[in-house]
């Protein structure tokens, strides 16, 4: 995988359990769509968020314009792609599903079940990571792919 640029600190704070933060400053940044990744809905989904997504969200990241998933490890190659990414080392044989989240699903629904409260004060520190990186610039854009899935 090639890194997006972001330091380590930043690429562990916003890969696990801050990733809604980076997701909503990319959103507030560029416009990009919000999208949710987690586990397809089954019978032990006690509290489903509709789409075919089960209770649970495992990562919350942006489709850039071109389409390509977006967060603080760079740009992936395909949703699939970064499905894999976050779930092959716990899970390798994981069936995972993205879709479509809106703000304010991530500032209530998703505050509801877990994820860390979106405070002022953390977006302003969000904002300043994103505006740093550069993503919108194709020429600074990184594929973030997993070795096993290049082509």
């Amino acid at each position: 995988m090639l890194p997006s640029g972001a330091p380590d600190y930043h690429i562990k704070d916003f890969s696990t359990g801050f990733c809604h933060l980076f997701a909503l400053a990319l959103h507030e940044r560029y416009g990009w769509k919000l999208r949710a990744l987690g586990e397809p809905e089954d019978e032990y989904s006690l509290h489903p968020w509709g789409a075919g997504m089960g209770s649970s969200i495992t990562h919350v990241y942006c489709l850039n314009k071109q389409g390509l998933p977006v967060d603080v490890n760079g740009t992936f190659a395909s949703e699939e792609a970064i499905q894999h990414f976050y779930t092959h080392e716990l899970e390798p044989d994981a069936k995972m599903l993205s879709i479509d989240i809106s703000e304010d699903e991530i500032r209530s629904k998703l505050v509801d079940r877990g994820y860390t409260q979106v405070r002022e004060s953390e977006m302003k520190l969000t904002r300043k990571v994103v505006k740093k990186l550069a993503l919108s610039d194709p020429g600074e854009i990184k594929l973030a792919v997993p070795e096993k899935t290049r082509f």
